[in-house]
């Protein structure tokens, strides 16, 4: 699931700062979207608004922009620039429904963009749905079982002529789904490939903006894998004290955790990479 990406940012620059950086990271990266200290500018007109939870999916997109800028504004984080000749906007909104539906009010509002993306990464909820394949879902899902149709549909045959390509219902979910059996039973339910946690909340904004939409995602866990039990009790904790403790505990009592994080962050980075180049294809074939 995505969550395990907001651990792999506590140990950002604390590989040798001590136990005290190591926790202060955790608390910090997974209490809040992504800081910059710009001011906000005069907004542009952009064809693609692309909504990410969190600003390391988005890191491997942003990098191929060019004249990127970035402006904090009151709901997320925004990165605008030129991707492929077309003007975008990257808006890093922050984890869960109701952040990644704040935002994408916001850039409709703003930009009034021709198409909305949700992107970022995905857990697999199927068995061939495997680690590196992309998901572009023909509709989806929340846990309340309301289906939303998506604007941008891919052919039976692209789909099949594609390897690594699903185009299955995609289902978003309210928490960490830690467990294969839990994996099983959703996608039983709902009828689906893969589980996020913020594209129907923008599908559904989009809906009801009028806004054309579609979700790009990468998978980056596999059916069978789960994260350390130390890491699950780290994204459980809701207060700042709980996360502190969380963190402090399994590092004293499992120093690997360390290594789980460092091996979980280089993942990321990695499928960052991949999905940014991908999305780069995608937005090239999106009408204004």
């Amino acid at each position: 699931m995505m969550l395990r990406w907001l651990v792999s940012e506590m140990l950002r620059n604390a590989s040798h700062k001590g136990l005290q950086t190591v926790v202060e990271q955790a608390a910090h990266q997974m209490s809040a979207p992504e800081e910059t200290s710009e001011s906000a500018e005069e907004p542009w007109h952009c064809e693609i608004a692309i909504v990410v939870g969190m600003g390391v999916e988005a890191g491997g997109l942003i990098d191929l922009m060019t004249g990127s800028r970035m402006t904090r504004c009151a709901n997320y984080v925004e990165h605008a620039g030129v991707l492929d000749g077309r003007r975008i906007v990257v808006a890093v909104s922050g984890a869960g429904a109701d952040a990644a539906n704040q935002a994408t009010e916001d850039i409709i509002a703003i930009h009034r963009p021709a198409w909305v993306v949700a992107a970022g990464f995905a857990a697999a909820l199927q068995g061939d749905v495997r680690r590196g394949h992309f998901v572009m879902p023909q509709s989806v899902v929340d846990q309340a079982g309301r289906v939303l149709a998506v604007g941008f549909q891919l052919s039976a045959e692209s789909s099949t002529q594609m390897k690594g390509l699903h185009c299955g219902q995609l289902l978003s979910v309210d928490e960490l789904i830690d467990s294969t059996e839990e994996k099983r039973r959703l996608a039983e339910q709902h009828d689906a490939v893969a589980c996020d946690m913020e594209t129907a909340a923008v599908a559904a904004c989009c809906q009801r903006c009028q806004t054309r939409f579609l979700s790009v995602r990468i998978i980056t866990d596999g059916f069978d894998e789960c994260l350390p039990e130390s890491l699950v009790t780290l994204n459980r904790q809701k207060s700042l004290s709980g996360k502190l403790g969380a963190a402090a505990g399994a590092i004293w009592n499992r120093p690997g955790s360390v290594k789980d994080l460092w091996k979980l962050k280089q993942d990321a980075l990695q499928a960052a990479d991949r999905l940014g180049r991908f999305l780069t294809g995608v937005v090239a074939q999106l009408s204004g």
